[in-house]
């Protein structure tokens, strides 16, 4: 819950908490300096969410947001200053669920020194609980005929049309689709869609040969390619090139009830024994 609470006090541009907040005319909210920067060396002043076109170069203060970032820091803060370890004097930063009790890191580290190593089941436990998704799909831009899961990973079709707000960043028109929720205007990029039992494939046509349960998304903005490929079979599908000028945002289109699904990458869980 504290997790979620903070998210909806984050800028997204800079992904931390509100500072000196503004207001742009279609109700985004960011933090002055980070609008200033995004808006740098840019002629058209646009919001950096749904790219509306911004009416003054100098948005009013949003105090009401910057007042309950304000009192949210202080909690937090508070909140931090109370949870501290007696033993370690070190903020509380893991939980034993077996003992249900938070737990310093220093006292991971004593047990690990105690024992000798870390066997006790606590590495594996960690690399099977791990996991990172490299796409998250905005649910501001999903169609109203689409369910997204709870952790916005995947989407199915929904039985029902739904009613959602009429915000600007939806897409019109597109009833089963839906954008990622961070769009890219340079580097290199990666993420694999699961397709699994699926009829169908979205709505880009693609020379396939064969049916496939996975497909791997590569784009290289700088040098303007969009690759897919099969991961089971390390073979490649088709490529697009374009010459990018703007920011690109991943789009998933699903026309099935089966779910389709952004897989999360492996993570490598490491840790050093210290003297």
């Amino acid at each position: 819950m504290a997790s979620s609470l903070e998210e909806g006090f984050c800028c997204s541009v800079c992904h931390e908490v509100f500072r000196d907040p503004v207001l742009l005319s279609c109700s985004h909210s960011f933090c002055r300096d980070c609008l200033q920067s995004w808006w740098t060396g840019k002629v058209i002043k646009e919001c950096p969410l749904c790219k509306r076109r911004s009416s003054r170069s100098e948005p009013p203060s949003n105090l009401v947001l910057k007042n309950l970032c304000e009192s949210f820091l202080q909690e937090r803060d508070q909140r931090s200053s109370e949870a501290l370890c007696s033993l370690h004097s070190e903020k509380l930063k893991l939980f034993c669920l077996d003992h249900q009790q938070p737990l310093p890191s220093g006292a991971l580290i004593d047990q690990a020194k105690h024992l000798g190593n870390l066997s006790f089941n606590i590495l594996s436990k960690m690399k099977d609980m791990v996991s990172y998704s490299p796409l998250i799909l905005d649910p501001n831009t999903a169609g109203s005929n689409l369910t997204l899961s709870e952790d916005l990973t995947s989407v199915r079709l929904r039985e029902e049309e739904q009613e959602l707000p009429d915000n600007p960043e939806r897409l019109s028109g597109a009833f089963c689709s839906v954008l990622g929720s961070e769009g890219f205007d340079s580097g290199t990029h990666s993420w694999d869609v699961q397709f699994g039992d699926s009829k169908e494939y979205g709505s880009v046509v693609l020379p396939l040969e064969k049916k496939l349960r996975r497909v791997r998304v590569n784009l290289d903005w700088n040098r303007g390619k969009l690759a897919f490929s099969d991961p089971d079979t390390n073979t490649h599908i088709h490529t697009f090139t374009h010459t990018f000028t703007e920011r690109v945002f991943p789009y998933i289109n699903n026309e099935d009830t089966l779910p389709r699904q952004m897989l999360p990458v492996t993570i490598s869980v490491r840790v050093e024994q210290q003297e």
